[in-house]
């Protein structure tokens, strides 16, 4: 079958390049090709045609031997935007697009937008012309949109869709957006853009009319009697009763030409009630919900809901694991990820442009284990990746877990047991367990430095309804930002002592590697924590926040004597005492004894003495034995 859908994809080009037709295979292979949908095996292969270039087009299928399967009702009003050959000595069906439903804008319009932008792939040895990466994106998005709700299998690709738009960059969102608008089908796609952070343009030249009859589509169920409906308007009235008979009552020939019933099906009379039963169920639905009786089940909501957990069923986890060069340390993490006491997990792996071995690991790692989701995406950074993990989860709680670190077997079970009612369980914390509010644990996190990513659980829900996310721009201290973010909308936090969480320091990690713009990345990211924190500054605060700031300073003093800087000492000294005029004065008034004897020592020493003490000291310790 392979064989032969890619042959007819190479036919249907070859003849329209032969007559100077401009025809784009979509669907099937094209969606394939771009990694929107998994490859399978169809009946049929799927193209669109130039308005211009319909008639002619089929009148050279039908030269070499493709004919409608529906004969003389090859205008049946529900099928009319397409066409679908058959030949008696091919296995599978051409089925040719005069038009594609969802479209909004004129048929020649969008055919043009889509036409600009195709690309070439091979199939059988030939070149094939199809649509662009958010071309086929947008066609996929409609053709699941539009179809019947009971039709599971759209729905899944919906959904895959939507999840696989999280790993999109901003660039390709804005690409799918400008192809949305100029097609005419933003506002058709309503639903499912913003699901896959796409933007959805009120100008894109669909018409009001044109949008409630797809609507009508989408929700009402009611496509066939539309289509009907519409035909009928087009007819004289005295034609009328003999279309709805018709409709109703079929004959034989149209069963058989349209519906695919087998060759040997002899209780015509049975196929056409239960034609009819169904259809008259599916208006009944429609019509409930036009009432405002019921609500409509569509693929969108569908797909929405997909992972949406049973009663009585442990929440569902997604453990998110951002992924960059570790492939020496990524199988020890996803093996302790893996043998979790707690198993209704999904693990999330972003692999952000790995150019090691990582991808690799990760697809055979998730083929051994459904659990294991591999997502991939061009090297964007860990806060960009942090948040494509929480844009995909399908979990009602979510942890993180870095791809060079390994937990305790009892990590998860441990965390969902002690939320409880709270909003975060935030693991690792001195003393025994206790529930706090977002002022304490964001205090605690910063004096203690806790407001790290390791062994902690979040609730999906509070992420999303407040759009707490990772700042992108920042790989230093975007952790402690995005925790306050989150503990600033959670209503009570549950704080742990158990250590279930293994860090594992590493040669060239983001922490151990010398950072040219180490100083300039601190003071913002403190900067933001400021603005965040701002109605929470007490004097105890307003401590901390100068405690932070020291604690930044003597780190980005410390990089200049990393073995990888070449900074001159002379120029070192310079630098130090100009951060330290550009910070003012920090004094460190309240707070635990380590907090204030580091706030003395700053401000007895200054930056230079203090880095200066605190780089021989590091010396020392290395030079002592053990």
């Amino acid at each position: 079958m392979h064989e032969s859908l890619a042959l007819l994809r190479a036919l249907a080009i070859n003849v329209a390049r032969r007559h100077g037709h401009r025809v784009l295979v979509i669907k099937g292979e094209s969606l394939s090709h771009h990694g929107l949908r998994e490859r399978s095996t169809h009946a049929d292969v799927d193209v669109l045609v130039a308005p211009a270039d319909v008639d002619a087009y089929l009148e050279a299928m039908a030269a070499i031997g493709w004919r409608s399967r529906m004969g003389r009702y090859n205008d049946y009003p529900v099928r009319n935007h397409s066409v679908t050959l058959i030949h008696d000595t091919w296995p599978v069906d051409l089925d040719v697009h005069r038009v594609y439903p969802g479209f909004l804008r004129s048929a020649d319009e969008v055919f043009d937008v889509l036409w600009s932008r195709r690309q070439e792939i091979t199939s059988a040895h030939q070149g094939v012309d199809i649509p662009d990466f958010s071309s086929s994106a947008l066609i996929l998005a409609l053709h699941s949109a539009r179809s019947r709700a009971d039709n599971s299998r759209h729905a899944a690709e919906l959904a895959h869709l939507i999840h696989l738009s999280a790993g999109w960059s901003e660039q390709q969102r804005a690409d799918v957006a400008e192809v949305a608008r100029a097609t005419g089908c933003s506002q058709a796609l309503d639903e499912v853009l913003p699901l896959m952070g796409v933007p959805v343009s009120t100008d894109d030249g669909a018409s009001p009319a044109d949008i409630v009859r797809w609507r009508h589509v989408i929700h009402g169920e009611v496509s066939s009697l539309e289509a009907w409906r519409a035909n009928l308007r087009e007819q004289p009235v005295h034609r009328w009763p003999g279309l709805v008979w018709h409709a109703v009552w079929p004959s034989e020939e149209f069963l058989r030409a349209t519906s695919r019933i087998p060759p040997n099906a002899t209780d015509i009379d049975g196929i056409r009630l239960k034609r009819l039963t169904d259809g008259a169920a599916r208006i009944g639905r429609a019509l409930k919900v036009k009432l405002g009786w019921g609500t409509a089940t569509t693929p969108v909501s569908a797909a929405t809901q997909s992972a949406q957990p049973r009663p009585g069923e442990p929440p569902l986890v997604s453990v998110v694991i951002p992924v960059y060069n570790t492939a020496a340390y990524l199988e020890d993490c996803l093996t302790s990820v893996l043998a979790q006491t707690y198993t209704n997990l999904e693990i999330v792996c972003v692999d952000d442009g790995s150019t090691d071995d990582s991808l690799a690991m990760l697809q055979r790692i998730a083929d051994g284990d459904p659990r294991v989701r591999v997502i991939r995406r061009k090297h964007e950074g860990v806060g960009a990746t942090r948040n494509t993990g929480i844009r995909v989860a399908s979990g009602e709680l979510l942890t993180f877990v870095d791809s060079d670190d390994v937990v305790s077997p009892t990590l998860v079970e441990t965390l969902v047991s002690a939320l409880g009612h709270t909003d975060a369980v935030m693991s690792g914390w001195p003393r025994e367990g206790r529930i706090v509010d977002s002022a304490t644990a964001i205090a605690e996190g910063i004096r203690l430095g806790t407001l790290n990513m390791h062994g902690k659980l979040l609730r999906t829900e509070v992420l999303r309804d407040h759009t707490v996310l990772f700042e992108e721009d920042l790989s230093l201290r975007e952790d402690i930002i995005f925790n306050a973010g989150y503990l600033l909308q959670a209503r009570r936090i549950t704080l742990l002592p158990e250590q279930l969480y293994k860090h594992r320091p590493r040669p060239g990690s983001l922490t151990s590697a010398y950072r040219p713009h180490k100083y300039e990345e601190l003071t913002s990211a403190n900067s933001r924590l400021a603005g965040l924190t701002g109605h929470l500054h007490t004097p105890e605060f307003a401590s901390l926040i100068n405690y932070l700031q020291i604690r930044s300073l003597i780190s980005a003093g410390l990089n200049l004597h990393h073995p990888d800087s070449q900074v001159p000492s002379a120029s070192a000294a310079r630098l130090l005492r100009t951060w330290q005029r550009d910070a003012g004065d920090l004094p460190v008034r309240h707070g635990d004894p380590k907090m204030r004897v580091v706030g003395l020592l700053y401000n007895a020493l200054g930056l230079n003495g203090t880095v200066g003490l605190i780089h021989w000291l590091k010396g020392l310790r290395a030079k002592l034995p053990g």
